[in-house]
């Protein structure tokens, strides 16, 4: 709706273009495949038929705000254990993989499963850190509540819907009640943190922030929300992509997403 920052020659420079319902379009040499450092993780990036690439812009803003977060679970104590749900290709998990933690990565996706383990090896983190498990989320973390196991942080990161096979399927409206309340039921009970980002329209900042406020509010959590945006590299302007909050409490209350 805004108008464009760049000159139209930088537009034209750009290796390749999607278009939805056109697919990709190259303006020069055709390729498939590239690797890039993003906060000194090498990602294979892969052009997808839906206009994916294996990274979400705002997903790396605030991974990398994440940072202190993760060195604070990786010098608590050596066992640390995350959670990593709707995990994708890999990013979130080898950043928290670094810093000493070890990850349980699921997502129902096979592809973007083979996609994290190839950048597992890419970027030389012990496979042992990194657990990868195929499975509907939602399913995974309901049977990890009967089977008593606990995390020390979840990052949940739900699509606003998914099918899970042809008979299965649902939308984020009508399951995220449950999914808050089976989150408390895995996260430590004394020294815990969640970060829950959404790209809902309805399921915005405010919302979440208030249904965590709600189901952590026995053990003191303190609750930091705002909008995921993807900044613009030369202006004050911002792309607006969901929304993310950080809940925690314990030992990691102290933890900011500004470090």
């Amino acid at each position: 709706m805004w108008s464009k920052r760049l000159a139209e020659q930088e537009w034209n420079a750009a290796d390749a273009a999607f278009t939805p319902g056109s697919g990709w379009k190259f303006l020069g040499d055709r390729f498939e495949s590239w690797v890039g450092d993003f906060a000194g993780v090498k990602l294979e990036l892969r052009l997808q038929k839906n206009g994916q690439v294996g990274l979400f812009p705002e997903h790396l803003h605030f991974l990398c705000s994440l940072a202190p977060v993760f060195e604070a679970l990786g010098c608590s104590k050596s066992a640390a254990h995350i959670l990593n749900l709707f995990a994708y290709a890999g990013l979130g998990s080898i950043l928290a993989a670094r810093c000493g933690a070890t990850v349980t990565h699921v997502d129902l996706s096979k592809t973007a499963l083979h996609w994290c383990s190839q950048n597992i090896a890419l970027n030389g983190v012990d496979p042992k850190r990194i657990r990868v498990m195929a499975e509907d989320a939602i399913d995974f973390l309901a049977r990890e509540n009967r089977r008593k196991r606990s995390y020390d942080m979840l990052i949940v990161d739900p699509p606003s819907f998914s099918r899970v096979s042809k008979s299965q399927e649902w939308d984020l409206e009508d399951v995220i009640v449950q999914l808050v309340a089976d989150c408390t039921g895995v996260l430590n009970s004394q020294n815990g943190v969640l970060v829950f980002s959404s790209h809902h329209q309805a399921l915005n900042h405010v919302v979440i922030s208030n249904l965590l406020t709600d189901a952590f509010s026995d053990r003191n959590a303190l609750v930091e929300s705002r909008a995921l945006l993807i900044p613009e590299r030369a202006g004050r302007r911002s792309l607006p992509a969901g929304s993310i909050v950080l809940c925690r409490y314990g030992e990691f209350a102290r933890i900011s997403l500004a470090g």
